[in-house]
């Protein structure tokens, strides 16, 4: 996917995050919503580092996967 269509996704979604979020009647709070945007957030990044053990994958891109996955977490515990 190139960054245009990339961006384009994204802005999409997050637009419809928010929709959804509004039209439910406001029960969702603004932290929710901000909890659901930095989650899609570390998701889109999770999914651009390699997890699958390789010969390319290198210990930055296994750490960084270790750490992402360590913020989304702490995020879910909020």
């Amino acid at each position: 996917m190139i960054a245009e269509e990339k961006a384009k996704e994204l802005t999409w979604r997050y637009y419809f995050s928010i929709v959804n979020a509004i039209s439910d009647d406001y029960s969702s709070t603004p932290f929710e919503i901000a909890k659901d945007f930095a989650l899609m957030t570390v998701d889109e990044i999770l999914k651009s580092v390699p997890k699958q053990p390789s010969i390319s994958i290198t210990m930055p891109h296994f750490e960084a996967t270790v750490y992402w996955e360590e913020v989304k977490q702490e995020i879910n515990k909020l």
